[in-house]
């Protein structure tokens, strides 16, 4: 190529950009672009979310950190696989309904009525889910038979369980309404209370650590019928099933409980597996390493819920923003998982020398699953929004096998950094497969189809896909 051939192709490009320039995008002020993106619920809300995680993350980290200051290692161990089992049964109460709820509630005429039901549902389930476990302890967890010793808590136990399954219905109440800031309000409470109880309570040792966590769940759980109420007005909170919006999700439900009990399965166990094999203090080293990961995880994940919502309140336009979210994600994944390497000694650090010394390469295992993680995530929700649940099974048995098969075998040779190895190989494998059958789904027009979804109605009618 001869010097005047390469000068008229730079004079060209020069005006190319030139020309660019006068795109009405380059030339609004930053204040107009702002403005712009808060416009959008999917940006508002996911930004909204965040603050909220960042919040919840920080208030977490201090509750802990007092919790470590202020009671023993092995009543925090038993206390935090007290939450995973809670956690878990929440899980099973659900039913599949929360996810219905951020699912269908958008286009749903009487939302009173959905929420009552799926509220009353999820509630009687989870009592009658923990009676069933503490009952069973004896076989599924040994360790854990201290909550039978105690009649007080025994019940504590029992409905802390069902405060913790009514928060979650709740949260999904305030995603699907677009009510993010009245969820801002109530888990701020939530996290301020946790903390002032926990000072309050600790001459009761184990019952105290416990209590600060599940009675700030009950009163704020009841603090959120009042905020229900304020974003839906003509809401009224009520014992009721109606048995016609039971059998419209019915079959959505029933399909997406169990994928979320596969999922959940592969998170709650793990606390169960160390403890009753590793006992209650390396239980205690790999439950903070979690939380912190889980906590830097969970600013991402206010981005796929957002995604949930907003591709529920129109379908057709999924690919678009499947499009949207993945420029979100990108970058927070990336810093998400440099903060956990950088400054994963220093957090530590704030809940003793023993949990600096004992979890950090924990932490950083736990790190790497990050993104894979988020893949498999964002696969999952798109099915939801495309009323297909049988894929979401499939994906998260892979899952749940993966994790904990790899887990307790690596745990026997490594001790409890064999837990969090098995935690990250289990994500990476599945999460490549995730990414493959997107990639896949979007060359040919499948799930992500702008006009693939056009015949999705707000209800499924002809079963699960």
């Amino acid at each position: 190529m001869s010097q005047n051939e390469v000068l008229g192709n730079l004079q060209a490009k020069i005006f190319q950009g030139i020309y660019r320039l006068r795109d009405p995008l380059f030339r609004t002020p930053l204040p107009l672009i702002v403005n712009s993106a808060l416009n959008d619920p999917l940006f508002r809300n996911s930004l909204i979310l965040m603050v909220t995680c960042v919040f919840e993350a920080l208030a977490g980290f201090a509750f802990w950190i007092v919790a470590t200051r202020l009671y023993l290692a092995s009543d925090i161990g038993l206390v935090a696989a007290f939450i995973a089992a809670m956690g878990l049964l929440s899980n099973l109460a659900s039913l599949g309904l929360h996810i219905s709820v951020i699912r269908f509630l958008p286009q749903e005429r009487d939302k009173a009525g959905l929420i009552n039901t799926v509220s009353t549902l999820t509630g009687g389930v989870s009592i009658l889910a923990a009676v069933i476990f503490i009952v069973g302890l004896p076989l599924w967890s040994p360790a854990l038979l201290v909550l039978r010793s105690n009649v007080l808590l025994l019940f504590c136990f029992i409905f802390f369980t069902m405060g913790t399954t009514l928060l979650m219905i709740q949260r999904q109440v305030f995603i699907a309404l677009r009510r993010t800031e009245t969820l801002a309000v109530q888990r701020m409470i939530l996290q301020g209370v946790k903390i002032l109880l926990a000072v309050a309570l600790v001459s009761f040792s184990l019952l105290g650590l416990f209590s600060s966590w599940g009675v700030a769940i009950l009163l704020v759980s009841g603090v959120g019928l009042l905020l229900i109420w304020r974003a839906q007005p003509d809401y009224s909170p009520g014992i009721t099933i109606k048995r016609r919006l039971v059998g419209r999700i019915a079959q959505f439900s029933t399909g997406s409980y169990v994928a979320e009990i596969l999922s959940a399965l592969s998170t709650y166990l793990l606390p169960l597996l160390i403890v009753n094999m590793l006992g209650a203090e390396h239980n205690a080293y790999f439950y903070i390493a979690f939380r912190i990961t889980e906590a830097i995880f969970a600013l991402c994940l206010t981005v796929v819920l957002s995604f949930f919502t907003e591709g529920s309140y129109d379908p057709s336009k999924l690919r678009s923003t499947t499009i949207k979210t993945a420029y979100l994600l990108v970058p927070l994944i990336l810093a998400g998982t440099a903060v956990a390497f950088l400054f994963g000694d220093k957090l530590l650090a704030l809940f003793g020398a023993a949990y600096q010394e004992n979890a950090l390469r924990i932490l950083w295992v736990l790190a790497l699953s990050m993104a894979p993680r988020m893949i498999c995530e964002l696969y999952v929700n798109i099915k939801w929004v495309s009323l297909r649940v049988l894929p979401n099974i499939y994906l998260n048995l892979a899952q749940l096998l993966l994790i904990v098969i790899l887990s307790y075998f690596l745990m026997i040779k490594v001790g409890v950094l064999g837990v969090a190895l098995g935690w990250t190989i289990g994500y990476t494998v599945v999460g490549i497969v995730a990414l493959g059958l997107l990639l896949k789904e979007g060359g040919r027009g499948g799930s992500l189809s702008q006009t693939g979804l056009e015949h999705v109605s707000s209800f499924p009618e002809d079963g699960i896909r």
